[in-house]
């Protein structure tokens, strides 16, 4: 929980910084959208997904930091969910006025906490440094904000994730 917190700050002073320079400067912030949908992996037996993040430009170079959390369908506790913080690169290509497809590579903290069956379902977590691989298909309904899909897949040590989301997002 430490090296999220601090690598979540790390982010963030970042996105901020970025957002507060000067006029005369090329790094912008420029979106923010959040999003739900589904998840699966190799293990769990698939569930809900939640999606957060903030996004800066760079002439055509896009900076995002995202936050991802899912959880296995249980009606009161989940036996198995995951945390995830990342940083990446992406570029945005415009197929039409009002649809267009931003990808993103990068790097993530994973964490998955689960109930272990062998040891009387005590609780267990697990962390690595994933790479996340991130799309965003959207439809500008005005000039600022859109609705979208954005399917995702996690590689990382412990359990590739694959998750599908539908997100708003407000462009600045």
């Amino acid at each position: 929980m430490k090296h999220q917190f601090i690598f979540a700050t790390v982010l963030l002073f970042f996105f901020v910084n970025s957002y507060s320079q000067s006029s005369d400067k090329k790094l912008k912030f420029r979106s923010i959208s959040a999003g739900f949908g589904i998840c699966a992996g190799e293990i769990n037996d698939g569930g809900i997904n939640g999606y957060l993040d903030v996004t800066s430009g760079y002439h055509k170079n896009l900076f995002s930091f995202a936050f991802s959390s899912g959880a296995e369908f249980e009606l009161f506790d989940a036996s198995r969910n995951y945390t995830e913080i990342a940083a990446l690169y992406g570029r945005e290509i415009n197929l039409s006025r009002i649809i267009k497809i931003e990808s993103y590579i990068g790097l993530a903290y994973f964490k998955v906490n689960y109930k272990n069956d062998d040891t009387n379902f005590i609780s267990q977590s697990e962390s690595s440094i994933g790479i996340p691989i991130k799309v965003k298909l959207l439809f500008y309904a005005s000039q600022n904000f859109a609705l979208g899909l954005n399917p995702n897949i996690t590689f990382n040590s412990i359990e590739n994730i694959y998750s599908a989301n539908f997100i708003l997002q407000y462009k600045f």
